[in-house]
Formats: structure tokens, sequence, C-alpha cells
């Protein structure tokens, strides 16, 4: 579940990868989201999500 506020959604986010729970972070993206880390290719929708925060 994404939180009220961008803030507070973002702050759940950096929650879960902090605590190395990389479903729960992909989970608080939306089904078509992206995320783009440095040095690596988009990961476009919560499967390649998690997939990266895995490996990252």
């Amino acid at each position: 579940m994404a939180g009220k506020t961008p803030e507070e959604t973002d702050r759940l986010i950096n929650e879960a990868i902090s605590t190395g729970n990389a479903e729960a972070a992909a989970q608080l993206y939306e089904p078509d989201g992206v995320l783009a880390l440095p040095g690596q290719p988009e990961a476009r929708g919560r499967e390649a999500i998690r997939q990266a925060l895995s490996s990252s």
C-alpha cells in the first residue's frame, strides 16, 4: 500500500530498500512504474523493479 503523500511513499520505499525488502519496495510502485538507478538500465514494471532492487 502506498503512502498517503508522495513524501510518505518515498519514505516507505527507502525503508523497504534499506531493509533489503525488494518485494515490498516494488509493490509501492504503480504497476507500470519506472525505476532509474545510476549505471543500470531503466526497470519498467513491478517485477523488473523488484529484480533491479534485488541485484543492487
